[in-house]
């Protein structure tokens, strides 16, 4: 993962998100569907609406809060970031 590790995930600039009763909801304008995230993807979009945490922070902080081991945080963290961007709901923060 070292090629992201650094990198900063921040909300896309048309998503409204909120995180109720720890549960993230997240509503891209351009969709009609109000997406409800899992305990993981909840705790996850927190660290990315903070939009200062980098990649290896929020690995880390995965394998904390859920005791989950490293190499499979990793996998699910990178297919979840990369799905978040495809469908514009995550971009990356320039430096």
């Amino acid at each position: 993962m070292s090629h992201i590790d650094q990198k900063i995930p921040i909300p896309g600039p048309s998503v409204a998100a909120r995180i109720v009763e720890g549960q993230a909801l997240l509503l891209d304008p351009a969709a009609t569907e109000l997406r409800r995230m899992n305990p993981v993807g909840s705790f996850v979009w927190g660290l990315i609406m903070e939009r200062s945490h980098p990649v290896g922070n929020i690995l880390a902080a995965v394998v904390e809060q859920f005791e989950v081991e490293s190499s499979v945080a990793e996998a699910d963290l990178v297919t979840f970031l990369e799905k978040l961007e495809a469908e514009g709901l995550i971009t990356y923060k320039s430096d």
